[in-house]
């Protein structure tokens, strides 16, 4: 019987998780389909309803990752895989977190590198990303950057002390002023670039920065991406946590996942 398994978004025709995971698929000799559902809003319940009926598994995506957490009463969070249990329920869970704080070891960093991370950007991900960060390393400070306070409340149900700031350049510069920045782990973890923004008024935020620089974008990053790069500053795109994300989907699904290092390099290709 073939598997059916997918991603959940709307405009994704840009995602590599389709390529993922049917070379996955493939490594592990597994019959199933992995296909993209371009879903807008509106039809999102009745898809997932629809779904459940004959899937076995979906990756959720922007801009669907909190209404489906709350379809699944996981109140003010954000899920990115939908999975059945041993007694074929369905289950929802986010491997963003996990995924990204593994993918830090493709640059040989780790948070115990780190006094503060500074996020930019208060969507999804973010939800995802401070609850790994804070069971890692409970106490570290956690700054976050946004353009609206939509979801203020939500994030400091997960963790209680975050401070916000508005995502601008004077904000930004001034707790960088403040902080040993060689211990700072900046992640730009907005959609801008993928809407066109590459968020170049940001830059001059990096010019005597010495820490960490990550992008959770990968395809149509950041300028900040660029200067980081072209400066010498540890950098990363969001290709590692892309595949790391997935691999540990994969355990959620099949019990089992592909080497980080065979799905690089058949991205690669």
């Amino acid at each position: 019987m073939l598997g059916k398994f997918g991603l959940l978004g709307h405009h994704i025709s840009y995602s590599l998780s389709p390529v993922i995971h049917r070379f996955s698929a493939g490594m592990l000799n597994l019959p199933v389909s992995y296909d993209l559902f371009d879903i807008p809003q509106s039809s999102l319940e009745s898809f997932i309803s629809s779904f459940q009926l004959e899937g076995q598994g979906l990756n959720i995506t922007t801009p669907h990752k909190s209404a489906v957490a709350r379809m699944f009463s996981i109140k003010n969070k954000s899920i990115n895989t939908l999975y059945k249990d041993d007694d074929g329920n369905w289950c929802a869970s986010s491997t963003d977190g996990s995924g990204f704080i593994q993918a830090l070891s493709h640059i040989d960093r780790s948070l115990e590198d780190f006094d503060a991370v500074l996020i930019l950007g208060s969507g999804g991900v973010v939800f995802s990303l401070i609850e790994a960060i804070d069971l890692v390393k409970p106490g570290i400070d956690i700054k976050i950057y946004r353009r609206n306070k939509a979801n203020d409340s939500g994030l400091t149900e997960v963790v209680k002390r975050i401070d916000f700031s508005s995502l601008s350049l004077g904000a930004i510069s001034q707790d960088l002023s403040q902080l040993d920045q060689s211990k700072v782990l900046m992640v730009q973890a907005t959609s801008g670039p993928l809407r066109g923004d590459p968020l170049e008024y940001l830059v001059p935020c990096l010019k005597t920065f010495d820490g960490t620089f990550v992008d959770l974008t990968y395809g149509s990053h950041s300028a900040l991406l660029d200067y980081s790069r072209k400066n010498g500053i540890c950098n990363q795109d969001g290709l590692p946590m892309l595949i790391e994300q997935a691999r540990l989907a994969q355990e959620l699904w099949w019990k089992r996942s592909v080497p980080y290092r065979a799905i690089w390099e058949h991205l690669k290709l």
